[in-house]
């Protein structure tokens, strides 16, 4: 009969970035936790990803350890399920408050029980930060004995001028000079390596490629917008990101893509709403209309000079033949220049004054 047990996951700040694989203190006189399987499950559908990441791994010491695992996933995804299975023994992902989280699962330790603890090791401060990386805790994995774990994140992807391009990031590029010196990382893969990608498609996919591994992987054709890739090793080792693109067909019309969610039938929901221009559009020949909203309610009061700025220096390079539009907002939405504006000096000097003359 199995036992279910609360796993806590959290997702905390922290400055190290961790490539996949275990780690294991450095100097630590135990043998590395191995990884004897590992196994990716991606659906691509009309531009969202669903990965689903399998592991089972092995603990080749005659004690029972905790083991460290850190993986990078991409800076867009979210993280979705997490379950580990330890003998007969499941533990369910729940996400709590941080500190109360690691107090649980540092109480759980050390009482003998079994736990699991998944961190956010990263500092999202920079927008230029392209990965995440996660580092997921669990005790006890026991001695001479497998645990196997399993978690789910989604994430949209970018498709550019017809091209979508699918990462599931496995290198150290990323990784932290610091965390190398704290951590020693295993990332091969003793028995098995699999990755699985099935792409949904609305409007015909013209190619498909998986770049470093044509030769090795199966692309079946199911339609014109539907395939599935298979790619499998005996062995393998996790520092090589898999890439997979695929082309859209010529003549791609603009598009819309919803994804909704919503947890309790009679809650509000939320939703994320992709719109792709077609590439069929004709170039731009004539002026074009842009129009600015600023929002100028209190908490913005240390923002808007810089609002102000970005105005000033886009009406500063546009050209004759376009015009702008400006309206301003806090608690109700009112219009600054009574309709469209011609690109003039003159008008752009007088509304680029206007806005810097702003409040909030």
């Amino acid at each position: 009969m199995k036992r279910f047990i609360t796993m806590v996951l959290v997702l905390v700040a922290a400055p190290a970035l961790f490539a996949a694989g275990t780690l294991t203190p450095v100097g630590s006189a135990d043998a590395m936790i191995q990884i004897k399987e590992h196994t990716v499950d991606v659906v691509i559908d009309n531009g969202f990803a669903r990965t689903e990441v399998t592991q089972i791994f092995f603990n080749p010491n005659a004690k029972d350890l905790e083991a460290i695992y850190g993986f990078p996933v991409p800076s867009s995804a979210s993280l979705s399920e997490i379950t580990i299975w330890s003998g007969d023994r499941v533990l369910n992902g729940e996400v709590i408050e941080a500190q109360q989280a690691k107090q649980v699962y540092q109480e759980e330790r050390d009482a003998g029980n079994d736990a699991g603890l998944g961190e956010c090791a990263c500092t999202r401060e920079k927008e230029e930060v392209e990965y995440l990386s996660y580092k997921f805790s669990v005790s006890k994995v026991r001695a001479n004995a497998e645990t196997k774990i399993r978690f789910v994140y989604y994430q949209p992807l970018k498709i550019d001028t017809g091209i979508g391009r699918y990462i599931y990031p496995l290198s150290d590029g990323g990784t932290d000079e610091a965390a190398k010196s704290f951590w020693t990382r295993n990332p091969k893969v003793e028995q098995r390596f699999a990755v699985n990608v099935e792409l949904k498609s609305g409007w015909p996919v013209d190619e498909v490629r998986v770049p470093g591994a044509e030769a090795e992987a199966k692309i079946d054709k199911l339609a014109d917008g539907h395939f599935k890739v298979s790619l499998e090793r005996a062995t393998g080792e996790l520092t090589k990101d898999f890439v997979f693109y695929y082309r859209l067909a010529d003549d791609l019309p603009g598009r819309v893509e919803l994804l909704t969610y919503k947890p309790q039938a009679n809650e509000p929901g939320t939703f994320m709403l992709t719109v792709t221009p077609g590439i069929d559009l004709a170039p731009i020949t004539a002026g074009g209309d842009y129009i600015f909203v600023l929002d100028v309610s209190g908490s913005m009061s240390s923002k808007l000079p810089t609002l102000a700025r970005g105005v000033r220096e886009t009406i500063g390079v546009m050209k004759p033949g376009d015009r702008f539009r400006l309206f301003a907002f806090s608690d109700h939405a009112r219009e600054m220049t009574s309709g469209f504006v011609d690109v003039t000096p003159q008008n752009v000097a007088q509304w680029s004054q206007a806005v810097e003359q702003l409040g909030p």
